[in-house]
């Protein structure tokens, strides 16, 4: 499917261990959560998705166009991710976007944690997904 406009926003996936580390930069419109989406689904092929977490490094202005996050909501709450560390050292719009993040994944009844400090982050990461 042709994106009806060009994506905005950036992200970077890599895995390491049983985490996956995502970087994402805003602000985004609904083009780049489809795309965002294939992206993980394609990621998660190389993590055991019975046992992971996700480290999201936001940058920029990270705001979404209207109903982005509640869509991404939806595919997240569709997900196996046993924990979540959001860092938002990087985040240029940190106050609002704390918000819009913490009723998208709450609404994803996953389970997280927000940090303004990278190293904090994933050392919770670490722990949550400890045995």
């Amino acid at each position: 499917m042709d994106n009806l406009f060009p994506i905005h926003g950036g992200c970077d996936i890599h895995i390491e261990g049983n985490i996956m580390i995502i970087d994402a930069s805003g602000p985004w419109n609904m083009e780049y959560f489809t795309q965002l989406h294939l992206s993980l689904n394609e990621a998660a092929k190389n993590i055991n998705i019975k046992h992971y977490g996700v480290l999201l490094r936001l940058s920029g202005q990270a705001i979404a166009v209207e109903g982005g996050l509640e869509i991404h909501s939806k595919f997240v709450s569709k997900s196996n991710v046993k924990a979540m560390a959001l860092d938002f050292s990087c985040c240029e719009s940190s106050p609002i976007s704390k918000k819009l993040f913490t009723k998208a994944y709450n609404l994803a009844n996953i389970h997280f944690e927000i940090f303004d400090n990278g190293d904090d982050a994933k050392e919770w990461l670490v722990d949550a997904l400890s045995p």
